[in-house]
């Protein structure tokens, strides 16, 4: 009798501890005091400094990925740097450009993706080579959104 119970405590202590409901909350609180840590730190940050190092790495990479791949496509452009943005110009005369900041560089979005993947129970070896070909396709798709940007200021005539 003492042995029937000690299984069916043994075996409610594993559901429990495999109750998918019970990991999602646990990842969903991790995940969520992640991010508020995250957002906590970078805000103290910019109070001390608005554009950081890695913003305009970030920019300047951005906009000069998307220059070249726009110049494979027989595009002029130029590259100029106003302030916190850089600027990807079509042509001298028109100045019409796509302004690249810290707003959208996709570092937000790295940081939240790189958060969420390290929340989710999974293996750390996978997570390790995971969290770096998706930051890589999210840079790619940045560029990507500005170099058809540009195009789009080409082929339109709003400013």
């Amino acid at each position: 009798m003492a042995l029937e119970e000690s299984i069916k405590v043994q075996k409610t202590k594993l559901t429990r501890r495999h109750d998918p409901s019970i990991e999602a909350s646990r990842c969903s609180i991790f995940s969520g005091r992640s991010f508020t840590l995250f957002h906590l730190a970078t805000t103290l940050l910019f109070l001390y400094k608005v554009h950081t190092d890695w913003d305009y790495y970030l920019d300047y990479s951005i906009v000069y990925l998307s220059q070249q791949v726009l110049d494979l496509f027989g595009f002029v452009t130029m590259i100029e740097i106003e302030s916190d943005h850089v600027i990807l110009m079509l042509d001298h005369t028109t100045n019409t450009g796509v302004w690249v900041g810290d707003e959208c560089n996709g570092f937000k979005l790295f940081s939240i993706f790189s958060i969420f993947v390290i929340a989710f129970p999974g293996n750390w070896k996978t997570k390790a080579w995971f969290i770096p070909i998706g930051l890589l396709l999210i840079h790619t798709a940045n560029i990507i959104r500005v170099c058809s940007t540009v195009d789009l200021r080409k082929v339109s005539d709003f400013t």
